[in-house]
């Protein structure tokens, strides 16, 4: 997308209100050429490509935003939070000032917005400043949008005049990521705290879902809250809060978000106190990765009603009734315990087992595609299998509704 077009969108201009069509109105259709683009849209044509390619996606993830025609580019798009976990994040820790040090697209800055905050929002991109600037336009929001680096801001201003300075750095370094290591995040996490040394109310951080919560405890001595934020079936983002009130408490806790106003929480001592009902039948649970991201599953292992396939606790078996936000259940039809995966594939077609999907758990050297073609089975939505290591090289498996 070239930039220097960028900068002429316009909220008044009659090609820029075609583009904001593109989201907003599904009944735009695209056009099937070159040609028609450049009739259409003229020298917009290459963002007018982009927003048709964000359409579907955007009315999911964004669902407001798309409503109001605001535009996207393809990576900011994927980077943002979604709509619905920003809206949680601006209710679960209120403000009534907000610096945002990592722009972005602005739906953090969305969201703390129509809270009532006061938002100020710095990016050191000048094209994600403009287009967030139209889509604040567009969303009626009077957010205060600063080209600038984030460590020469912090400079200038008295970070203690705000309630909350955010953080969502970027992880990838010339489209490869970058990592765990802050130093290779940008902006610089650790140089940002050594700025800002004592002077400061509460830093929130947005990490990667992938990031490793003991790592984050080792590397942020000073942190206060580690929170886990699902919503569907993915970990979206992990937030790390230092709050500089000493009287503060740690602690590590898991949200998986439902709705706008419809979420579950947990943490150690829910989980351990937790009184889970019997069910009449036996299901396979696969924790959630919110669960998984805690380090939880294992308190399962022990835990009377619960039998770990694997030796992490990534599997088990149980008759009780999970919660959705916990994870998924399988309903256990059939098992085949200590067998070869040649006997495995014999049973499997003695019992008609032809298709379905596989997974393999703590198997070496062997992808679970491997196996499942080893086994005869083919892709199918009837079944799902669950494979694990016995003893003496042999082979435990289940098959489970799908």
């Amino acid at each position: 997308m070239d930039s220097e077009i960028i900068y002429k969108v316009n909220a008044l201009d009659l090609k820029s209100i075609a583009l904001s069509e593109i989201i907003s109105n599904k009944k735009v259709e695209e056009p099937i050429s070159i040609g028609e683009f450049q009739n259409k849209y003229g020298e917009f044509s290459p963002i007018a490509r982009e927003q048709f390619k964000l359409r579907n996606k955007s009315w999911k993830k964004l669902p407001i935003h798309s409503k109001h025609g605001c535009l996207f580019t393809q990576r900011a798009f994927e980077q943002c939070t979604s709509e619905i976990v920003a809206k949680w994040k601006s209710k679960e820790f209120p403000a009534s000032t907000f610096l945002n040090l990592t722009g972005g697209l602005g739906v953090d800055d969305w969201a703390w917005a129509m809270s009532g905050t006061i938002v100020k929002s710095v990016d050191i991109d000048p094209i994600l400043n403009h287009i967030s600037r139209y889509n604040f336009e567009k969303l009626n929001l009077d957010i205060n949008r600063i080209d600038g680096d984030a460590l020469n801001i912090i400079s200038q201003i008295n970070p203690s005049d705000y309630d909350i300075i955010y953080i969502d750095p970027d992880r990838r370094i010339v489209n490869k990521r970058a990592g765990s290591n802050p130093e290779n995040f940008s902006p610089n996490i650790l140089e940002i705290l050594k700025l800002l040394g004592n002077n400061f109310n509460r830093i929130l951080i947005k990490l990667s879902p992938y990031t490793d919560i003991e790592w984050i405890k080792n590397k942020f001595a000073l942190w206060t809250r580690i929170t886990v934020l699902q919503h569907g079936e993915d970990v979206k983002e992990i937030l790390l809060l230092i709050d500089n009130n000493k009287n503060s408490k740690k602690s590590i806790d898991g949200f998986y978000i439902e709705g706008e106003n419809n979420y579950c929480h947990w943490n150690k001592s829910k989980i351990e106190d937790y009184n889970f009902t019997s069910s009449t039948f036996f299901n396979i649970w696969v924790p959630s990765g919110m669960l998984n991201c805690m380090r939880l599953p294992t308190i399962f292992i022990n835990k009377i009603g619960f039998e770990s396939i694997t030796k992490d606790g990534q599997l088990f078996i149980t008759n009780k009734k999970i919660p959705v936000s916990l994870g998924k259940t399988y309903k256990i039809l059939s098992a085949f315990n200590n067998l070869s995966l040649n006997q495995l594939k014999i049973a499997l077609r003695e019992e008609n087992i032809l298709s379905g999907g596989l997974r393999a758990r703590n198997v070496k050297g062997l992808s679970s595609s491997e196996i499942q073609k080893r086994l005869g089975i083919a892709e199918g939505d009837q079944y799902q299998l669950f494979l694990a290591p016995s003893l003496r090289g042999k082979f435990n498996l289940w098959v489970t509704e799908k």
